[in-house]
């Protein structure tokens, strides 16, 4: 199959897969390589296909596969960061290792909110129905429905079933207990 003929699933196309506003500014093409065409497909059946028939509201991701140049620009602090954790240097050795772990370049991670539904529901819902890899609650502020998003991941083999609260350099295991 060629990349033009390539559909993850029955609502999310490759255009969205690919789609960043920050590549577009930057000169970076991020079409995916064909070996992620199946974690593609699995993340948009296992995750995104679920969200969208529950909450019966069509939605574009956020942020899906990103090559390693986008990679790199979007998170470069968080690269940096990581490397005075493990007090390393900021070296190309340590960024092969720092991008070996992420998900959004092999396929199977995705940004997304949905119009009128709250990132903490969400992420209540797909914590309680779906089975992920990881499910990251990233820079949501309590009383501010629309603020940050849900980090969904999905593999092909086993999961995890990690959940994480992410934002303001802290991470917590698990969702807020807002109720």
């Amino acid at each position: 199959m060629n990349s033009v003929d390539f559909r993850p699933s029955a609502h999310f196309t490759l255009a969205e897969a690919m789609r960043s506003q920050e590549a577009v500014r930057h000169g970076i093409d991020n079409q995916p390589p064909r070996n992620v065409f199946s974690a593609l497909t699995a993340l948009a059946e296992n995750i995104f296909e679920p969200v969208r028939d529950h909450f019966d509201i069509p939605f574009s991701p956020q942020s899906w596969f990103r090559c390693q140049a986008l990679e790199r620009r979007l998170c470069w602090t968080s690269f940096i960061n990581w490397c005075k954790r493990r007090k390393r240097e900021p070296d190309e050795e340590s960024w092969a290792i720092y991008f070996d772990r992420k998900q959004h370049p092999k396929g199977c991670a995705g940004d997304l909110e949905l119009p009128g539904i709250s990132n903490y529901e969400l992420a209540k819902w797909m914590r309680d129905n779906l089975e992920f890899d990881q499910l990251i609650l990233e820079f949501h502020v309590w009383g501010k429905p629309t603020s940050g998003w849900v980090h969904a991941s999905f593999v092909e083999g086993e999961n995890r079933g990690e959940v994480l609260t992410i934002g303001r350099g802290r991470a917590l295991e698990g969702l807020p207990d807002y109720d």
